[in-house]
């Protein structure tokens, strides 16, 4: 999946990048940071997506087809599935090391 691919090799870069300058952050400003880069990325391959509907919509109205599956919706509906996961897993790891922090004290 396209929107997958970008958050995976937009961590991998952040945390490459963090390892080179030896830059230690803790893990909110770290997760922020991924988040704003995803965020730029969506929104690029969303403008993107973009042109290719109007000009898919333009040839419906011209040449009188009829195409309804790929429309703006369906590509924000998808960013948004994404963006959701990756709030999902990180809360989840998050819960995840709260609950041990209570568990050893």
């Amino acid at each position: 999946d396209e929107l997958k691919s970008i958050l995976i090799s937009t961590a991998q870069d952040l945390l490459y990048t963090k390892r080179l300058t030896n830059q230690t952050e803790d893990s909110p400003a770290l997760f922020q940071e991924l988040l704003e880069e995803c965020f730029a990325k969506y929104r690029a391959v969303a403008a993107s997506h973009i042109v290719v509907i109007n000009a898919i919509e333009h040839l419906k109205y011209t040449r009188e087809l009829e195409i309804s599956r790929y429309t703006r919706s369906v590509v924000w509906s998808r960013i948004q599935t994404s963006v959701e996961m990756l709030l999902k897993d990180y809360l989840a790891v998050s819960n995840h090391l709260l609950h041990s922090l209570f568990l050893s004290h």
